[in-house]
């Protein structure tokens, strides 16, 4: 599933838009933001991928032994790597834990994203996303938890919880 890079940066520019407008008190009160308990629920291996990171908050919610790396296509510091995970480098099971909260409705090609996730995974991903929110002008696909599990077929399911209506945390574990 692939859109073009055109849409792709549209979709990706007023989102980026919507971000610097919307006040970032919007979820702060919602079981959505709480990285943290996120965090908490699943076993962190010793090297996190955060996929998206945006401003790389989730690093202070980890352990100081964990060695984090934050990777995002707009990096908003230079301490973020810039890179789609669909266009990934890093080598195979490079990283315990991976985790994706609120990135993959916005990916440009859904097929790549996963296929690199899988192969850079050496234990497990964390997936925080909108089930079933239709493409619009922030959104490039419409995620669906069918969709998860085929794309993760032949891992386990940890974790998986709705945080809100249409909002999934799910772990999945190779």
């Amino acid at each position: 599933m692939k859109v073009s890079e055109q849409i792709w940066k549209e979709r990706m520019s007023n989102l980026m838009e919507r971000r610097k407008v919307k006040s970032d008190n919007h979820h702060l009160n919602s079981p959505v933001a709480d990285y943290t308990s996120h965090l908490k629920k699943i076993k962190i291996g010793s090297r996190l991928l955060d996929v998206g990171c945006g401003d790389m908050k989730v690093r202070n919610m980890i352990p100081s032994h964990v060695v984090y790396l934050g990777i995002d296509a707009f990096p908003v510091s230079s301490e973020v790597v810039k890179m789609k995970i669909e266009e990934c480098y890093f080598s195979d099971r490079s990283f315990d834990t991976i985790i994706c909260f609120a990135v993959l409705d916005g990916m440009e090609d859904l097929d790549k994203a996963f296929f690199h996730l899988k192969r850079i995974c050496n234990k497990n991903i964390l997936i925080l996303t909108g089930i079933d929110i239709p493409v619009d002008q922030y959104h490039t696909f419409t995620i669906t938890e069918e969709m998860l599990f085929n794309y993760m077929k032949g891992w386990k399911t940890g974790i998986k919880k709705y945080l809100e209506e249409k909002v999934l945390l799910i772990e999945f574990i190779k």
